[in-house]
């Protein structure tokens, strides 16, 4: 009965070690990763490598909802008008103080420094993404739509402080992708 054990035993190891070449594994990309979603629903924020954030809000993104929850949950004041007008514009990479000025400006022609997100105790990022939590009515109708983009070098420990700052909003889920090379 022992021999009988020690045989099955070493049969195992043998078939679990010895690969040949018709049990090859097949690895496929997770639906996360292979689905596309279209560029209109995206909400995709650009990391620079001076550590600032650009955001693009597709057309079909609930912008007014989202500037909206800026300005009750921030205080900024903004009038209906200045909120339609900010719904015309795609890229948006100025601070929160800055949103009304930016509104009023004739053509889009203000200089957008970007969003800082060195500043992790008071980030405007993490203002900006409860906007879209809110406006999205949760995290997962959400995460299908949110995308950051990074540059290839970014640093990790950086990547960290940027996941700390989702996971604050309350941004679990999103999408990564980086510059093509």
């Amino acid at each position: 009965m022992k021999l009988l054990g020690i045989t099955l035993s070493l049969a195992f190891l043998f078939s679990c070690h010895h690969k040949t070449e018709s049990q090859t594994v097949v690895v496929k990309a997770p639906t996360s990763v292979a689905s596309k979603i279209s560029p209109d629903q995206a909400i995709l924020l650009t990391i620079t490598e001076k550590g600032v954030v650009f955001i693009l809000l597709g057309d079909s993104t609930p912008k007014r909802a989202i500037y909206s929850y800026l300005d009750t949950s921030n205080n900024l004041g903004l009038t209906d008008s200045q909120i339609d007008k900010l719904n015309q514009i795609d890229t948006i990479g100025v601070a929160l103080k800055d949103l009304a000025t930016f509104s009023n400006a004739i053509n889009n022609q203000f200089n957008q420094i970007g969003i800082s997100i060195s500043d992790t105790l008071n980030s405007e990022l993490s203002a900006w993404l409860k906007a879209f939590v809110g406006a999205y009515g949760g995290l997962y109708p959400l995460d299908k739509h949110l995308i950051l983009k990074l540059p290839n070098n970014y640093d990790h420990i950086d990547f960290k402080n940027i996941q700390a700052i989702f996971r604050r909003s309350g941004v679990t889920r999103f999408r990564i992708v980086t510059n093509a090379e």
